[in-house]
């Protein structure tokens, strides 16, 4: 008898952790999202759809920070999958839709991209509003952009942001940097090849 009752009690431990791991199949326990954490990631990535982002958020246990680093790591947050609706959407059927309002806002946004004729949304660049510093930066003058940010903690709330915005600027006119370096060895490397086939 005392067998019984503990092979029941792990059972019952079991089939707790499983509910509690992997949730319930049927989607009615859903963790709430707050309206604040999805606007910040939409605010940062506009081509990110408040779906996406709800649904990101709900998978990774609202952590706001996971899911900056997977758009960043990923180019932005894949869609909900089909039956994925919001707890507060009267119906399934508009949310699926949400992705394609997205796309007539990136023509308008990007004047001149090749990328938005696709569907694409803008560059990093574009988006930012930091072609003056790219273009700068081709002319030879990246350097005194790179060496006029401010480091530190200010106690003022508008200094910390625009440092923040001067540390961002940063980091993306280096990625674009080191993205154009090995652009041009692979092109060096593949005339090299070419020159190479062409003289034997």
């Amino acid at each position: 008898m005392d067998e019984a009752l503990g092979w029941a009690v792990a059972a019952g431990l079991c089939y707790a952790a499983y509910k509690l791991v992997f949730g319930s199949s049927s989607g009615s326990r859903r963790r709430t999202v707050p309206q604040a954490s999805i606007d910040q990631i939409t605010s940062m990535f506009p081509h990110v759809s408040q779906a996406a982002a709800r649904w990101e958020l709900e998978r990774n246990g609202g952590s706001v920070e996971r899911a900056v680093e997977r758009a960043l790591r990923e180019g932005g947050l894949p869609q909900p999958p089909a039956s994925y609706f919001p707890p507060d959407a009267s119906t399934s059927t508009p949310r699926p839709a949400t992705p394609t309002p997205a796309a007539p806002v990136t023509p308008s946004r990007s004047s001149a991209s090749t990328s938005s004729a696709r569907g694409q949304p803008p560059s990093l660049i574009a988006r930012m509003g930091l072609q003056n510093k790219v273009v700068s930066e081709d002319k030879g003058k990246g350097k005194e952009v790179e060496g006029a940010q401010a480091g530190g903690w200010s106690p003022n709330a508008a200094e910390r942001e625009k440092n923040l915005r001067a540390r961002k600027e940063k980091l993306v006119l280096e990625a674009r940097r080191k993205l154009l370096e090995k652009e041009q060895r692979r092109k060096e490397e593949v005339a090299r090849q070419a020159q190479g086939s062409s003289s034997e």
